[in-house]
């Protein structure tokens, strides 16, 4: 699969102060999104890409589009989003280190979340 290249517009959802944290949820969002395929075996669209800035900063990110989400039974369609988005800012003010860094941003097949890439 060739490689696609999106730039758009983001929706921060949280600063904590930190210097590091705020140029990492920068950088997801508003860096330029490369995908280089879908991951296997996800029950939802995932991507696996990279993100950079003009800067040289990189990071590997997990992007997952509102429209490859599959409906579950318990939640409101097109959720699933919003829902990680909100799981990320609820650790973060709790100070809590469980959810990669996570935001809500437009990317090439439209808009879903961005999630650093752990290992």
């Amino acid at each position: 699969m060739a490689a696609r290249r999106q730039r758009a517009e983001c929706v921060v959802p949280w600063t904590m102060g930190d210097a590091d944290d705020d140029r990492l949820l920068t950088l997801l969002g508003t860096g330029e999104l490369e995908l280089a395929g879908l991951m296997p075996w996800s029950s939802n669209y995932t991507f696996l890409g990279a993100i950079s800035d003009v800067t040289g900063a990189s990071v590997q990110i997990v992007y997952k589009p509102i429209r490859g989400e599959r409906p579950l039974w318990d939640f409101p369609r097109g959720s699933l989003a919003k829902r990680e988005v909100a799981a990320y800012v609820l650790c973060r003010g709790l100070g809590w280190d469980l959810v990669p860094t996570t935001v809500l941003r437009g990317g090439t097949h439209g808009h879903g979340t961005v999630q650093l890439f752990v290992e």
